[in-house]
């Protein structure tokens, strides 16, 4: 695909060697009162579909203990500590972070749940945080795209990013 172009043609010394977990929020429900559901549902099922894909290079049995674990939040650190302990990098692409943001941000009524979600110990904020403390760990490389600048300045005035 980028034979022709210079990435191609000088690959990093890091090329081909992370393990890719994509997420695209763009389906989670935009409602504020289940939208913690629809996130878990979303990662749970993303987080199979790697470790699947990616049986070969994780330890056995993963997938079974990351579906014991309670929530996204948990999911995650669990999924990158045993990425870790099996000597794996992580590339995280989240895609449209802020589309279920959006959705919430479009009732006015809603605007203080959305604060409270996003500062100090809300489910989101703990979402983030979570890939936060992951990249001293298994996650190496992080790609957040969106198109809320509301959002991002929650995101990234928290050093989130």
């Amino acid at each position: 695909m980028f034979g022709d172009l210079y990435i191609g043609k000088y690959p990093t010394r890091d090329w081909n060697s992370y393990l890719v977990l994509y997420l695209n929020f763009s389906g989670i429900i935009g409602e504020l009162h289940n939208y913690r559901a629809g996130l878990d549902a979303h990662c749970q099922t993303c987080f199979d579909y790697f470790c699947d894909i990616y049986a070969e290079y994780l330890p056995q049995g993963i997938k079974e203990q990351l579906d014991a674990k309670n929530g996204a939040v948990e999911q995650l650190g669990y999924l990158y500590h045993e990425c870790e302990r099996a000597g794996q990098d992580i590339y995280l692409f989240i895609d449209e972070y802020d589309h279920f943001i959006n959705a919430i941000l479009s009732d006015a009524e809603s605007l203080h749940r959305y604060t409270k979600e996003t500062h100090k110990e809300g489910y989101l904020r703990a979402f983030f945080n979570k890939i936060k403390s992951s990249t001293y760990s298994s996650i190496k490389r992080c790609f957040i795209t969106g198109v809320s600048p509301v959002t991002m300045d929650v995101v990234v005035s928290r050093g989130i990013l």
